[in-house]
């Protein structure tokens, strides 16, 4: 509906919150963690936040796209030093550093079980896709129109809306639910 009548300011804060908040209602509706304050779902999703705002502003410091480099497919040639930090790096130290907040929960020992993990990770993982985006579409949110043409505005919107949070959440929680099960494994074996 935003994005029909030209919000587009509006529709990006929108869909960057969208996915996070059904999740959190989600968790609160079903009644998972009754029995826990939502105190534990803010630490894991405010420390993936804070973790996300920390590694996307180092991100925009060391590669701006529209400084030196450009786009690394621009034009007929690739620009492999780009192309290496945006596709491999990146990703890599970004999938390292999302599931420290479930890792590093003060209480783990009352979430013992795989789920948890996952639960927990998808929790991290969301927090860290809202502050990525967030700094991604800063520029844009503080300096676009009231109403603004809308025709070219979909994709972004659907990436930030579903495909961002769905990657990120999904990729921490399979990453902390591994190392759950890896965790309860060796401590069950002894």
């Amino acid at each position: 509906l935003l994005y029909a009548t030209g919000l587009i300011r509006e529709a990006i804060l929108v869909a960057i919150f969208l996915v996070p908040v059904l999740y959190l209602i989600y968790l609160y509706e079903t009644q998972v963690y009754r029995d826990e304050p939502a105190l534990v779902l803010g630490f894991i999703l405010g420390g993936g936040a804070v973790l996300g705002l920390v590694l996307s502003l180092i991100e925009r410091a060391l590669y701006n796209p529209y400084a030196n480099f450009g786009n690394p497919l621009h034009g007929g040639a690739v620009s492999v030093g780009a192309l290496l930090f945006l596709g491999l790096l990146v990703p890599l130290v970004q999938e390292a550093v999302k599931p420290l907040p479930a890792l590093f929960l003060p209480n783990r020992r009352d979430f013992p079980e795989t789920v948890d993990g996952l639960v927990l990770g998808i929790a991290a993982g969301l927090g860290f896709s809202v502050a990525e985006s967030l700094v991604a579409f800063s520029s844009v949110i503080t300096s676009l129109a009231v109403h603004t043409f809308s025709g070219n505005w979909i994709y972004d919107l659907a990436t930030i809306a579903v495909l961002q949070p769905l990657l990120q959440g999904s990729a921490a929680g399979m990453i902390v639910a591994a190392i759950w099960r890896y965790r309860r494994g060796r401590f069950s074996s002894r």
